[in-house]
């Protein structure tokens, strides 16, 4: 059962590109964006388009991509979460329905922007998430098991029917996608209740996803996850990872956790528990150090600058403080007067990230 339907507004990553990324052209950075969205790199493309945007934040066009990619990012993630796909079995057709009314109404009574928060709008980023949805392998394995790819491919197709749809109510939204779900259904051949809930959930997801690049829906286990970062505390081993030159690296070591001293900046991270790095995105990397407390994580890394591996490096999990504020000081020159120079004390405060203890 549901008790509630959760909409967070918040940033969800830190995007650092790769040191190629920060030094390379803009033109040099959309051909490897558009090689990645080929690819089915989500969360890499993020980066890259993200990288052109610090350089020009009017590039529409490169925010529309970076939109469109971390859409794409989300949905993979929410499909590979065996606690949502779990949760899925756990709610009823009707049960989603409702979940996507209150939504629908939710985005309508608090979202800034009116003309995306109305019924037919709304309905039609439920559209595209499923299209988008169905463009993924991830999706078709787990939902339209056996069915011929050229069969799922028509029922993507007849989308665009649905697009067109004159919606101008929750009610009227909430009686297509029982349509659209129905169609899938019989795409199955069967009356699986679950490829409803699946299917609602889909434009659920679409109506959150498709307002700004901050706003998303969150499936259990994401939240879960959030709801953690926002305490500053995790169960983990205490580092950050991410992609640097397509290698999979630790960005920092949190202080007092279990990777503090023993791990270092800039290492190499080639194994998790045996299973090599680099079929692991840093996302599921970070997921799988984190874990239960007291539950061990074996590690293979080489370590910055060294060119022997550090193999079967254990630690155990244990819950870490998520510092989301950092200071440091130095001495700065100013002018004194009078040709007069002299150094004072600068002090530097760095937000790292928004949590209930930055204040």
């Amino acid at each position: 059962m549901y008790t509630k339907v959760v909409l967070i507004v918040l940033a969800l990553f830190a995007l650092p590109a790769s040191v190629s990324a920060q030094t390379a052209g803009v033109d040099e950075l959309r051909k490897q964006a558009k090689e990645l969205e080929n690819s089915h790199n989500w969360l890499e493309a993020c980066q890259v388009y993200d990288e052109i945007l610090h350089r020009d934040r009017t590039r529409d066009d490169v925010r529309e991509a970076y939109q469109r990619c971390l859409r794409r990012y989300h949905i993979v993630h929410r499909h590979r979460d065996k606690v949502y796909r779990q949760a899925l079995s756990r709610v009823t057709p009707t049960q989603a329905l409702e979940m996507y009314e209150q939504v629908l109404d939710t985005i309508a009574r608090t979202y800034f922007d009116r003309q995306k928060t109305g019924p037919a709008a709304l309905f039609r980023q439920g559209v595209e998430e499923l299209h988008l949805a169905l463009a993924e392998p991830v999706f078709r394995q787990e939902y339209f098991p056996g069915i011929p790819r050229e069969t799922v491919d028509a029922f993507r197709a007849k989308l665009d029917e649905w697009r067109k749809r004159k919606i101008t109510s929750r009610s009227e939204a909430r009686i297509q996608v029982m349509a659209v779900g129905r169609t899938a259904q019989q795409i199955c051949s069967g009356t699986r209740s679950l490829l409803l809930t699946v299917i609602t959930l889909e434009f659920l997801s679409g109506a959150c996803n498709a307002l700004d690049e901050y706003s998303f829906f969150l499936t259990p286990g994401h939240y879960r996850e959030v709801q953690g970062a926002l305490r500053g505390r995790l169960v983990s081993i205490g580092v950050d990872l991410g992609l640097v030159d397509g290698q999979l690296k630790i960005t920092r070591v949190y202080p007092h956790s279990p990777a503090w001293g023993v791990l270092m900046k800039g290492d190499q991270v080639l194994q998790i528990d045996d299973e090599p790095a680099d079929k692991l995105t840093p996302e599921e990397a970070a997921r799988r150090l984190r874990g239960e407390p007291n539950t061990l994580v074996k590690l293979d890394v080489l370590p910055a600058n060294s060119m022997e591996p550090r193999l079967g490096i254990k630690m155990k999990r244990r819950p870490v403080i998520v510092p989301s504020v950092e200071w440091s000081w130095d001495f700065a020159k100013i002018d004194a007067g009078d040709g007069m120079e002299t150094y004072v004390p600068v002090g530097k405060l760095r937000i790292t990230c928004f949590q209930e203890t930055t204040l």
